[in-house]
């Protein structure tokens, strides 16, 4: 099959374009340590890649096996919407049960100040959970070999 990297763009509020993410399932999850790769193959039997590299914290909240993908956004953390009024905002997913909404937003901050080119990434399930995760890099890769089958 086929594979191409497509480059990182999104709309006005973080939601990736290029890839046909949503009801995708999760296929594929390889964490190690530095980074991430998840394998989404769509409705149609379509298989995507996205890889995050350079971790610098991440939260894989309630993962089940078969989640299904609603949508995945990505911002830069100088841009990352401040909605701590969206209980399953980014930055809730990552830091809320760990450091309380105190701490999440001061946490937030800092990061934003310190990191502000690097991306936050949230990969919303209608159906699995939840992840978020900080990195330096983001690919999208479409096409990626064959599908796992869940």
């Amino acid at each position: 099959m086929m594979t191409s990297e497509i480059p990182l763009r999104t709309d006005d509020f973080g939601k990736i374009l290029g890839l046909a993410v949503h009801d995708s399932n999760l296929t594929g999850f390889t964490y190690a340590g530095e980074s991430l790769e998840l394998v989404l193959r769509g409705v149609k039997g379509d298989v995507s890649k996205i890889r995050c590299t350079s971790i610098h914290d991440a939260n894989f909240a309630h993962l089940y096996h078969g989640a299904i993908v609603a949508d995945i956004y990505v911002w830069r953390l100088a841009e990352v919407p401040q909605a701590w009024d969206v209980p399953d905002g980014a930055w809730y997913v990552l830091y809320k049960e760990r450091l309380g909404i105190e701490g999440a937003q001061t946490q937030a901050l800092a990061l934003a100040t310190t990191l502000p080119d690097h991306f936050l990434i949230q990969v919303e399930c209608s159906y699995g959970g939840s992840i978020a995760a900080v990195c330096k890099g983001i690919e999208l890769v479409r096409g990626a070999g064959s599908p796992h089958r869940s």
